[in-house]
């Protein structure tokens, strides 16, 4: 995200989050290349490559009963999206990473929706012997 900011968009992105949650090695490159997906979008067709556009990216803890899990929120907000049938809108291959390779491969849980302004996606993590919370010696 440092080298969205880096290429002027810094005012408009806002990154908000808890610590505490620490990807194990093996967690990184897959959910790495989602963000890499998700900015490099943002960047060529999104809310960073349209004046009106904002990208908001937040994390948080969730306690469920599936136990602890970070939920991760990426939200682009005042984009104009193609008209109908003009492109294939949202089904290349960085929907697929996100919503197959992060459910296969990390156990997460993804929502993906498009509307005619906007752009939202959310991923919520398992905490596992690949994740671990701040603190906790298991």
């Amino acid at each position: 995200m440092g080298a969205i900011d880096a290429q002027g968009h810094g005012d408009r992105m806002a990154l908000a989050g808890a610590g505490g949650v620490h990807l194990h090695p093996s967690t990184v490159p897959t959910f790495a290349l989602a963000l890499h997906e998700r900015a490099t979008n943002a960047s060529k067709h999104g809310a960073l490559a349209q004046a009106s556009g904002q990208l908001q990216v937040g994390w948080r803890l969730l306690g469920t009963a599936k136990g602890a899990r970070p939920r991760i929120g990426w939200s682009e907000t005042g984009v104009r999206m193609p008209a109908p049938g003009k492109t294939a809108q949202g089904s290349g291959y960085g929907r697929e990473l996100i919503e197959r390779v992060l459910t296969y491969r990390l156990q997460a849980e993804t929502a993906y929706v498009l509307w005619t302004d906007a752009v939202r996606c959310t991923n919520e993590l398992p905490v596992s012997e690949s994740m671990r919370l701040e603190g906790d010696d298991s």
